[in-house]
């Protein structure tokens, strides 16, 4: 799990590099390691808008849920066998990829 949405932002401090860096998203990503820094094939990501409205603390409450549940839906996806590699790309067998802010869908 890497906290931020590859390939923005790679290596320690993923989430603290957001927090002082230009950007309008803030995320995380699951994915396969490889000999690369945060290189490995992406499983599943989660995206949220980086709200002005609201304090770091709370968007650090806010992504921290998201981060948990995309965490724990990557684990019952690899653990019930839906994960497969083809051509060095990562996919989950009848997963839904057509919304945010998870991709492939949240099931659980």
């Amino acid at each position: 799990l890497h906290p931020t949405v590859l390939p923005s932002y790679p290596g320690f401090h993923g989430l603290n590099n957001s927090k002082y860096g230009n950007t309008l998203i803030i995320g995380a990503t699951c994915h396969l390691v490889d000999e690369g820094i945060d290189t490995g094939p992406v499983l599943s990501v989660f995206v949220m808008p980086r709200r002005p409205s609201l304090s770091w603390t709370q968007l650090e409450r806010e992504f921290a849920n998201g981060v948990m549940n995309l965490h724990l839906q990557t684990l019952v996806w690899v653990i019930d066998g839906r994960v497969v590699s083809t051509n060095g790309k990562l996919e989950v067998i009848n997963a839904s990829y057509d919304t945010l802010p998870y991709v492939p869908d949240l099931e659980i």
